[in-house]
């Protein structure tokens, strides 16, 4: 309950502008030794930057998560960092392959990209990286669209097709066996299903869902 109380008094102190209340709480979390060093340091880390404090940010992070670190939230991190300290040749360096990746920071460091690409001067790769990154929340909204409406057959239909696009063919077979129940066995839902299946290498359920 004390660290909860600390992480909440933290969060909605930066959430006010409350900067020196947000460093303070977050930092008595990162100095305790019953609270996960990463998670407090990321959080003493935002603090800092909020302070517009980029050097004492570096300090913890470089504790943490040292140079080098090849895990993606760390990377995030390290990269926030620097383009706080305006080094956004540091910082593109590190963003351009979270960017080119499939996973929870993709959309973050496509964004973050965008504008260290825009503060150095690459105005075409801004726009490129700001084309890819509309077209990521497009194809997203058809996922969310197919999930708010289960009840209707194309959205369900593009749906899948965007979540097999996207490498996510277990995703994808949830969602069409759901709408199969619901809907019925409609050939369109039937076929999506038989390609997810042997992405899965399911070759027994393709071969089931195949079949006219």
């Amino acid at each position: 309950a004390y660290h909860a109380t600390r992480l909440l008094v933290a969060a909605a102190a930066a959430d006010a502008g409350q900067v020196e209340v947000a460093v303070r709480e977050a930092r008595v979390l990162h100095e305790s030794s019953d609270w996960p060093a990463r998670e407090s340091a990321t959080l003493l880390v935002k603090a800092h930057l909020l302070a517009e404090d980029p050097a004492a940010a570096e300090r913890v992070l470089d504790k943490v998560f040292p140079l080098g670190e090849a895990s993606d939230d760390g990377v995030a991190l390290r990269a926030q960092v620097l383009q706080a300290a305006n080094n956004h040749p540091e910082a593109a360096r590190l963003l351009e392959p979270l960017a080119a990746k499939t996973g929870p920071y993709r959309d973050f460091a496509l964004f973050r990209l965008g504008q260290s690409y825009a503060a150095l001067g690459r105005e075409d790769d801004a726009r490129r990286v700001a084309r890819v990154l509309e077209e990521l929340k497009a194809a997203a909204r058809l996922v969310i669209d197919a999930r708010q409406r289960p009840d209707d057959l194309p959205s369900q239909v593009r749906g899948a097709e965007q979540l097999l696009r996207d490498g996510q063919p277990a995703e994808a077979a949830a969602l069409l066996e759901a709408a199969i129940a619901r809907l019925g066995p409609d050939p369109r839902l039937a076929r999506l299903l038989a390609q997810a299946y042997r992405k899965l290498g399911r070759a027994d359920l393709a071969e089931k869902w195949d079949r006219p």
